[in-house]
Parts: C-alpha cells; structure tokens; sequence
C-alpha cells in the first residue's frame, strides 16, 4: 500500500512535470524503491531540470541505505569513490576519492560542497548545478571533465582537469 501511494505520488507530479509518453508507457506498474531510484538515476537530466523530487520528498520517502547503495545523497555527509552514477543533492558535503581505473560521473546540486580527488588511470565525468562547490584535484594520467551548468556555481581545480562552463540553463 505504501508503495502504491509513494509511486503514485511520484508518476503523478513527473507526468504534471511533462513526463514523456515513452516513460509514462514505461511506468505502468507500480515500483518498489530500487526500480524508483534506477528510474531517477536513469532520468536524471529531467529530474534535474524540475527539480523533482525534492530533497526534502528523498528523504522522507526513501530508505537512506538504499539511496546510499546507489550513490545518492540528500542533505548529509558524503564518501566513497566507487564506479557509477552518484547525485549529491541539498547540503552535502565531502570527499570522494577514485583511483585505479574507476569510472564515475557525478552530479552535485543545490548547495553541497565536495573535494574530488582522482588519480591512477580514472575518467571522472563532473555536473555542477545551482550553487554546488567542488575542489577537484587530479594526478597521474587521471582524466577530469566538470561541465559548470549554473551561474552561482563554484570550481576549484588543481592538476590537468577540464572546465566548461553552460550557464544559459538559468
């Protein structure tokens, strides 16, 4: 029952958002919380853009656990440096470290604040939104692309790391 009313809630304000027919189609059945979070994963440039779920919605739904297994932070201190797809969301703040030859990419929203190091033969893919800072520092023959996608955002680099700036998105 309570995953019926959490996945109802969230089709619905997508589809008010302007959801396509395609994942409309898609989203038929009702899903449990790792097929919504993959879903989120999944489209995160239309969550992005609609700024939706809202923090505040992630963390009163969502088993912290599993948004944590999947790389997905609100409002909270922030870790790791798996390969994957993380999404750093509201006040966050951190470390994350890859080296070897992980592979990530990232996106930190709203006002979270991280220190990127990366090394060894990794490819890290950075988005930054809203008025998110990060320190990325690079070494060895790691490669570091940060695409700056709004105004207010801060970047700090040290090493050989990529920097575009996108800020007609605001």
């Amino acid at each position: 029952m309570i995953m019926n009313k959490l996945n109802d809630e969230l089709r619905g304000r997508a589809v008010a958002c302007g959801l396509c027919q395609q994942w409309q189609g898609d989203w038929k059945d009702s899903k449990n919380q790792q097929e919504l979070i993959d879903m989120y994963v999944r489209g995160i440039d239309f969550c992005i853009e609609h700024d939706y779920p809202s923090v505040e919605y992630i963390k009163a739904n969502f088993d912290r656990d599993l948004l944590h297994k999947n790389h997905v932070f609100a409002d909270e201190p922030v870790a790791g440096g798996d390969n994957g797809v993380y999404v750093v969301n509201g006040k966050c703040s951190g470390k994350l470290s890859f080296g070897k030859f992980a592979a990530a990419t990232l996106h930190l929203r709203h006002d979270s604040e991280l220190n990127i190091e990366v090394e060894g033969c990794a490819k890290i893919f950075v988005s930054v939104y809203d008025r998110a800072k990060v320190h990325v520092k690079q070494s060895d023959v790691a490669k570091v692309y940060v695409y700056v996608l709004s105004k207010d955002c801060n970047v700090e680099s040290e090493g050989n790391v990529m920097v575009r700036y996108k800020t007609d998105r605001d």
